[in-house]
């Protein structure tokens, strides 16, 4: 993945995640936090590996299934959600 993308990518993560925590420590509702705290965790997975060499072409298909569960299970679409990525899930 081109160096460019990767800082991009982190950079939108750190991002992604201030205003995740910010959600999850406001919500009431159990289930949000179960979501909220899965996607954290997804997001730092993808940064850990947009980051790594090479390793981004091995896991790309994994997270790309993964996403499409979540997104199936929430009635939600990623790319919808997060345009500026949508270039990781094709």
């Amino acid at each position: 993945m081109p160096a460019k993308l990767k800082k991009e990518i982190a950079q939108q993560h750190e991002e992604y995640k201030i205003k995740l925590m910010k959600l999850y420590h406001n919500s009431d509702e159990n289930i949000m936090f179960v979501q909220v705290k899965q996607l954290i965790r997804m997001l730092e997975d993808m940064r850990v590996l947009a980051q790594s060499t090479s390793k981004w072409e091995q896991w790309s298909d994994k997270f790309q299934k993964e996403v499409k569960k979540i997104d199936e299970r929430r009635g939600e679409n990623f790319v919808d959600t997060f345009p500026e990525l949508a270039r990781l899930y094709k």
